[in-house]
């Protein structure tokens, strides 16, 4: 370990840098919906009703659920415990995609991919998710990198067989598309696995299939759900022509960023005048451009299923493809390095606002500000209004913050005009209210027309109101047109 540090001294201040990011808010991380939904399913305490009801009617396998459902057991609903192991997934995709680059590339490509993969804002926005997505990239990145010492080293471990088992398993429990990620590795090896170990490789293929194999009710059932897509009266479209030039961008860094990578690899391609397309190179851009293919097609002609974070599984494939052409003496290395690492770094934490938009989450922030201002106070003067949540969520912080919330969801009113009858009968001074539709808000200001505070950012949408005159009276006009705005802002990959 030690001489690996001094060895690669540069990747090493890379990855602390990359951990301290990470783990600066590590006690301030909020759960999105989708985590909050991950917890939900928590409550089933043994196996039968956690796969029936907990993964079957879910669309994801059971990986990310049990590893959910195992730290909920020894250390509780805290957000810090339950996001760990995925921060740490995270680190161990830059350990994997470092050494890969590194090893079949050069230094320089394997700093500039170490960087990617540690400040690049995407890579650090899904690093403290509980979900599928820092986890799967660790999986894939590191099946990659067996996959390739089976098929191209000159020598051959054991252990590379163990580990390329391992990781198939785990990529194929951890998200179906991942697990697409894992079987075309699979059969890319059939093509470039040495004769002489094709006993072997095909062993190892038939294990993993076989481990798979219980899983497979559980696979079918959440196929037969259908999709995600507008036409199954859910919430995702259809990707355009275009997506993928969106996706490459996001992935190097978002703003202009990218336009730096680009004028890297004309450089590079310059100084060496070629480009070689070697096995190695023509496998990994052929696994990325498989996978996007087999993803966006399905997407367009059956059920909508791309999306970014999904992508993000045969991504490290493009990033090494490209970053292989870039080659520098020690000093530029150290040079671009640094510029490269200062330029996704300012993007993803000035830019793109790192410290609030991967932090911060609605109920969370919500249910914080709820008990601050039952502080100040006092019981029974605020009520809080949670318009796109759920009962199960709000009792998750009731839990934390030890108390009973006077509170609503939108699920309690049977229409507009009970919701208004409530408002209107609010023994409470002051309403917080997070992601009203624009006829709930003017419900609101009508009977509670004064605005203390309104929190916006990519996750947050947050009004405190009242019946105490503040600072500024609220016009509906004076709100919506900026919030129009800023979510614009917010949610733009620019």
């Amino acid at each position: 370990m030690l001489k690996f540090i001094k060895d690669n001294k540069e990747f090493t201040v890379i990855f602390l840098v990359a951990a301290i990011i990470r783990f600066i808010p590590a006690f301030d991380y909020q759960y999105s919906y989708d985590e909050l939904c991950g917890l939900r399913n928590s409550i089933y305490t043994n196996w039968h009703d956690l796969i029936e009801y907990g993964v079957k009617l879910d669309t994801h396998p059971v990986l990310v659920q049990f590893i959910i459902n195992a730290i909920v057991v020894a250390f509780g609903y805290d957000e810090f415990w339950v996001k760990l192991p995925f921060l740490l997934f995270s680190l161990g995709g830059i350990i994997y995609a470092y050494l890969f680059s590194l090893k079949w590339y050069g230094k320089t490509p394997a700093l500039i991919t170490a960087s990617v993969f540690s400040f690049s804002y995407i890579f650090l926005f899904y690093a403290p998710l509980a979900r599928m997505y820092s986890g799967g990239l660790f999986f894939c990145t590191a099946l990659t990198y067996y996959l390739f010492e089976l098929s191209f080293s000159e020598r051959q471990k054991k252990l590379h067989y163990v580990c390329f088992v391992i990781f198939i398993l785990l990529a194929a429990f951890n998200n179906h598309l991942s697990c697409l990620y894992a079987f075309t590795c699979g059969v890319a090896g059939l093509f470039f696995v040495n004769l002489k170990n094709y006993t072997k490789y095909i062993s190892a293929c038939i294990c993993a299939i076989l481990f798979y194999l219980p899983h497979w009710e559980i696979t079918m059932a959440q196929f037969a759900q259908g999709g995600i897509g507008h036409s199954q009266d859910c919430w995702l479209a259809a990707p355009d022509k275009w997506a993928i030039l969106g996706f490459l961008k996001t992935l190097f860094g978002t703003g202009y960023v990218w336009l730096f990578f680009v004028l890297l690899f004309s450089v590079g391609f310059v100084m060496t005048k070629e480009f070689k397309m070697n096995k190695k190179t023509v496998t990994l851009l052929i696994l990325f451009f498989v996978n996007y293919a087999l993803i966006y097609t399905y997407s367009v002609t059956k059920a909508p299923i791309f999306q970014y974070s999904v992508m993000l599984f045969s991504a490290p494939c493009f990033i090494w493809a490209v970053t292989g052409i870039i080659k520098f003496n020690v000093k530029q290395t150290v040079l671009v390095t640094v510029v490269v690492s200062g330029a996704l770094i300012y993007q993803s934490v000035v830019g793109k606002h790192f410290f609030t938009n991967a932090v911060l989450n609605q109920n969370g922030f919500q249910s914080k500000e709820y008990c601050d201002l039952e502080d100040k106070y006092g019981v029974g003067k605020v009520e809080s209004y949670y318009m796109a949540s759920q009962k199960y969520f709000v009792i998750n912080y009731e839990l934390k913050y030890k108390r009973k919330f006077n509170y609503h969801i939108w699920e309690d009113f049977k229409d507009i005009a009970s919701f208004k009858s409530q408002v209107k009968n609010s023994k409470a001074d002051y309403v917080l209210l997070g992601e009203p539709t624009c006829a709930q808000l003017e419900i609101v200001i009508e009977y509670f027309p004064f605005l203390h505070s309104h929190n916006q950012n990519l996750n947050v949408n947050c009004y405190l109101l009242s019946k105490v005159k503040a600072k500024q009276h609220v016009s509906l006009k004076s709100i919506i047109i900026p919030l129009h705005i800023l979510n614009q802002e917010c949610l733009s990959t620019d």
